[in-house]
């Protein structure tokens, strides 16, 4: 666990500091506009994902070789290719019958969408085998390095750095894939019995909710505000989000040993688990608000320059929201790894219209600040009730024991 933190605060920093670079040498506009863009092109990921990457996490190792084959295979055929065409058809339709408006923005979402999605995918893979380490790697630290060399070195545009940068990591995680994938040893008799029906939309699902509800601010923003803002409020969001580290990893770490416990029965041995990583998150969450309150204005200052001073607003209160959710620890793996996703579900749920209904009332009046108030606020919410109903679990199967 300690390596796969180690990793994953690397892949962060190395994220932070692209970020740096970018609001130093790009044009705010076109800062913006390309937060804008990576933002949407995230939440159709998400999509053509279909849950498959917790789906992944939780039963990757369980599977035989033959059925991984399989299910990348039905997954490309059912998937990737209908998207595909689909992106094909509105390409053709900005190009000759919108003359061309919109034409670079859509080629660029379609060039990144299918290798991001796909290297994110095994990248959950590896997870679910014990590899945590290169899942990092994969998944946090190529992408920045490779996209830094491209706009330093050969002094390419940021999107056309992004698209090959993602294009190169999707080949290097494929590669790795199939290195892992033709020495590994399951028996291919033995063949795991599962069914991803159900549960997997459930997964995906939750995942349409959880992007929805962290992209709503940005595409909102967007659409009411200037580029200018968004970047305003994108360099405070991605600051923000280097505190995520540990939960990302925890997480990674601790979802499929969740799994493994409860279809074991061990409830007690997963309750200790989760209670450990629990004061480890609660100390970290008060540490980070305290960094952020404090020392926020200067470290806008010192990295972003003087023009981004104004973002201190945001940064705060985007803060106070990312320290509940660390507060609050890996409650909703806990809860997906567990039967009780359904109840996670309708946090998000909740937690959607919460966000949805003070978007798009805030932001027009507020702008930035209350994109930021909205986001933080649903955030709570949803964890707050997560955890809520975790420890109304745990109260009733200490109850059954005893």
């Amino acid at each position: 666990m300690i390596f796969s933190l180690l990793f994953r605060f690397s892949g962060l920093f190395l994220s932070f500091l692209l970020n740096v670079y970018l609001a130093k040498e790009v044009d705010k506009e076109i800062l913006g506009h390309y937060f804008w863009l990576t933002q949407l092109m995230i939440i159709l990921s998400i999509l053509i994902r279909c849950g498959l990457d917790v789906a992944i996490l939780k039963y990757g190792a369980l599977l035989s070789k033959k059925q991984k084959i399989n299910f990348i295979n039905i997954y490309v055929s059912r998937v990737i290719l209908p998207f595909f065409i689909g992106c094909l058809v509105m390409s053709y339709i900005s190009f000759f019958l919108l003359e061309g408006e919109f034409f670079d923005s859509i080629i660029f979402v379609c060039l990144s969408v299918f290798p991001f999605t796909l290297f994110n995918l095994i990248s959950e893979y590896f997870k679910s085998v014990n590899k945590q380490s290169i899942a990092t790697v994969v998944q946090a630290c190529l992408l920045p390095v490779f996209m830094y060399v491209g706009m330093k070195i050969f002094h390419a545009e940021v999107f056309v750095s992004y698209s090959v940068s993602v294009l190169i990591v999707f080949f290097i995680a494929l590669i790795i894939f199939y290195v892992i994938i033709r020495n590994d040893a399951s028996n291919d008799e033995a063949e795991f019995k599962y069914n991803f029906k159900d549960e997997i939309m459930v997964f995906f699902t939750i995942s349409i909710l959880n992007v929805v509800i962290t992209s709503m601010d940005v595409i909102i923003l967007g659409v009411f505000s200037t580029k200018s803002v968004v970047a305003e409020y994108s360099v405070a969001s991605k600051l923000v989000l280097i505190s995520s580290v540990l939960l990302i990893s925890v997480n990674g770490v601790l979802g499929p040993r969740f799994s493994r416990l409860w279809h074991e029965n061990k409830h007690h041995e997963l309750k200790c688990e989760f209670l450990r990583s629990i004061k480890l998150m609660s100390l970290s969450s008060i540490i980070v608000f305290g960094v952020f309150f404090f020392l926020g204005e200067s470290i806008l200052s010192l990295l972003y320059g003087e023009q981004y001073i104004k973002s201190y607003g945001l940064l705060v209160v985007l803060a106070f929201g990312q320290s509940i959710v660390l507060a609050t620890g890996p409650v909703a793996y806990l809860l997906m790894m567990t039967n009780s996703k359904k109840v996670h579900r309708q946090a998000m749920y909740l937690s959607l219209v919460v966000n949805i209904i003070l978007n798009f009332t805030l932001i027009p009046v507020f702008g930035a600040i209350g994109a930021a108030f909205a986001t933080a606020s649903s955030l709570i919410f949803k964890n707050i009730y997560c955890f809520w109903h975790l420890f109304k679990i745990f109260k009733v199967e200490k109850y059954e024991h005893e």
